[in-house]
């Protein structure tokens, strides 16, 4: 039987496929977009729409999801809008 992973995008708190989010994931006290989404770590998710991502770069949800800050991630999720 084929299992789907669900999980809640920080920004609109709708459930998704895994798939279908960017997977923002700590590793070693580094900080990086996992594409994979195989990497081990704390991890957050990301809607990959203009709106989602454009949120989450303007209040600055990632510092909250992790609690510390985040500037250089959120450079490289501008990167993904464009």
């Amino acid at each position: 039987m084929h299992t789907t992973y669900e999980r809640r995008c920080i920004a609109c708190r709708q459930a998704n496929l895994k798939q279908n989010l960017f997977r923002v994931c700590r590793v070693n006290d580094k900080y990086v977009v996992d594409e994979t989404y195989k990497l081990n770590g704390r991890s957050a998710y990301i809607c990959k729409n203009k709106q989602c991502l454009t949120k989450v770069i303007d209040k600055k949800l990632l510092n909250r999801a992790f609690k510390t800050n985040l500037e250089e991630i959120y450079s490289n999720l501008r990167g993904y809008i464009e």
